[in-house]
């Protein structure tokens, strides 16, 4: 029975299922437990050189230099989150003063577009000129009595949800002052032969973690840049502020450069601007071409991965995790070619040997 259970588990593709298998359960169960004490690790991680130098040079505390370091980090964080939110809050500032100007003639562009129906097809133009204001009126007092109450009513959970983030950050924060005390002798031990593979998951996930993040900065900058240009072509006022949150938002996960251009070529679509809404429709798809295109190959050619594997895995991840798929899925990727890698490899060392 022994042999038959060892023989079963080196077989390389039970080794596949049962790694898939558990680091699917690892994703989906034991994560949302441990991250706060992994994000603590990989910062005590990055911060130790920089703690090691300042206490050998003041021989002060190492909580007391990471707790300083970390209130650094949070104060500039919080200054960069103030001035982008004072350029939002006075652009969009600007923009909201605009939109009575953007609607002030949008009947005489419906009555134009009802006349050119009822001229192509027969339909009468007063009569669906009609129904389309009347339904927009039913929107909005469906919208102001049923939507709106539903989103207030939602007010609790966005309550719970800030109080579970803020948890997030104090967790994170008590578990760096805790782990920067011992960081050296858990380091010292994780360097222990029977420690190797963790070590080269971990190194694996490091380098997918920075290649996400310089991923997804190039394609914000591509983006912004590609937005801001074209509105300005098309003369729209405020084209810079309103292209660079174009590319913000395209980061965001299921939100994207819709949510800003679509509405931008309808406003131009009634206002009788037909080819600046073609324009924002066009920009919109190949905002959408780029991020499609340039994602996969800058993330997939740096970890080592085909980039029809991130895109799968972020595809997959999505459907398994919710939104959390986006950096789940690859993670997840991740960590069984690297798993089986070693599994393998060591195998594989094994008969040659």
């Amino acid at each position: 029975m022994g042999i038959f259970m060892q023989q079963f588990f080196h077989q390389k593709t039970t080794q596949f299922f049962l790694t898939v298998l558990a680091t699917y359960l690892f994703m989906k169960y034991l994560s949302p437990f441990i991250t706060p004490f992994l994000a603590a690790f990989l910062i005590v991680w990055a911060m130790n050189p920089y703690i090691e130098r300042v206490h050998q040079n003041t021989r002060f505390k190492k909580s007391f230099v990471a707790g300083l370091l970390l209130m650094i980090w949070v104060i500039l964080f919080i200054w960069v989150l103030w001035i982008f939110s004072f350029i939002v809050m006075n652009g969009g500032g600007d923009l909201w003063s605009r939109i009575p100007d953007y609607f002030s003639n949008w009947e005489t562009a419906l009555s134009c577009c009802c006349d050119n129906l009822e001229r192509l097809f027969g339909f009468n133009g007063q009569k669906l000129q009609g129904f389309v204001i009347q339904q927009i009126t039913v929107f909005a007092d469906n919208f102001q009595t049923n939507i709106m109450p539903v989103i207030m009513g939602k007010s609790v959970t966005y309550m719970k949800g800030m109080i579970s983030c803020f948890a997030f950050f104090a967790v994170v924060f008590i578990a760096v002052m805790l782990l920067v005390k011992d960081y050296g002798e858990i380091a010292q031990k994780l360097e222990a032969p029977e420690f190797r593979g963790i070590r080269e998951v971990f190194r694996k996930v490091v380098a997918y973690l920075k290649t996400f993040l310089r991923a997804q900065l190039i394609i914000l900058l591509i983006i912004s840049v590609l937005c801001a240009v074209t509105l300005s072509l098309i003369g729209m006022s405020g084209a810079v502020f309103y292209g660079f949150l174009t590319g913000f938002m395209d980061m965001l996960p299921f939100i994207g450069t819709g949510i800003m251009l679509l509405p931008l070529g309808v406003i131009y679509f009634f206002t009788g601007e037909y080819w600046k809404a073609i324009v924002c429709i066009v920009l919109y798809g190949l905002c959408a071409l780029i991020r499609e295109m340039l994602e996969p190959r800058l993330i997939g050619d740096k970890v080592g991965i085909w980039p029809i594997g991130i895109l799968f895995s972020v595809f997959a991840g999505v459907h398994l995790f919710g939104v959390a798929g986006v950096i789940k899925g690859p993670l997840s990727l991740v960590i069984i070619c690297e798993i089986l890698k070693f599994l393998w490899y060591t195998e594989d060392h094994e008969k040659d040997g």
